[in-house]
């Protein structure tokens, strides 16, 4: 028996305009816990902040 289910979430979220896509990808992986830092030169800083929030509870 699972005590997990699994949920889909889209955001949005404002980065510098000068991050790179594996720069971006790089700081959402640490601000959701599946990263243990990013590169010191990482654009891409501070306390994740959404501006919009969709779950969908219904992933199969």
């Amino acid at each position: 028996m699972s005590y997990l289910k699994e949920i889909e979430v889209t955001f949005k979220a404002g980065v510098p305009a000068s991050a790179m896509n594996d720069e971006v990808r790089e700081w959402v992986e640490y601000e959701l816990g599946n990263r243990g830092g990013v590169s010191a030169d990482n654009p891409c800083e501070g306390d994740m902040s959404a501006s919009s929030v969709l779950i969908d509870y219904n992933v199969i």
